[in-house]
């Protein structure tokens, strides 16, 4: 998938560049080659190695008093997001960020607790090219430039792959029936 992504010159300071997808409910098992085990994020990533990780959907949450998106992992290469029938397989070889959760960006917004969010039943993903570095200057410093995206156009791009597991594949098979994926 080849992306292009323009930013207005009229927006001076972006959150994420990047792709958000509604998952289904069942997509719970996440496993990534990338910075982990726990969130990081650009200007956030030293303390996190290099390596294969697993988890789930809900494990990935971090529960802050105040609803904010959270779970970025960074640098990673590989991202697979397992359900009961199917997989999902995402990779790079430049590299993405990505965060997982049973809440949207809108959720988080409209919440003032972290008790108000209700989970949805789909899983949302997203993948972004960049993310901007923490701190926004309402109770410490800001952002430093470095870490902050700009207006201008972002290009990146990564393999997406649907995988069928093998029994459900099998059973089709013997019942003659066909997969037309899209």
């Amino acid at each position: 998938m080849d992306n292009t992504i323009q930013v207005d010159e009229k927006i001076t300071d972006v959150p994420r560049v990047g792709i958000t997808m509604a998952l289904a409910k069942k997509m719970e098992k996440v496993s990534w080659f990338g910075r982990g085990p726990h969130e990081n994020y650009s200007d956030r990533k030293a303390g996190a190695r290099f390596g294969k990780y697993e988890s789930t959907v809900d494990d990935m949450f971090t529960p802050y008093i105040l609803p904010q998106e959270n779970g970025n992992r960074c640098d990673v290469t590989n991202l697979e997001i397992q359900g009961e029938k199917s997989a999902l397989k995402f990779s790079s070889e430049k590299g993405f960020n990505f965060s997982i959760a049973k809440f949207s960006a809108h959720d988080y917004y409209n919440s003032r607790h972290t008790s108000e969010l209700k989970k949805r039943d789909e899983t949302i993903l997203n993948i972004d090219y960049q993310q901007r570095g923490l701190g926004t200057n309402s109770c410490g410093p800001d952002t430093l430039d470095t870490y902050k995206l700009a207006a201008g156009t972002y290009q990146f791009d990564f393999s997406f792959e649907v995988i069928i597991i093998k029994d459900i594949f099998s059973q089709l098979l013997r019942k003659k029936q066909c997969i037309v994926l899209s």
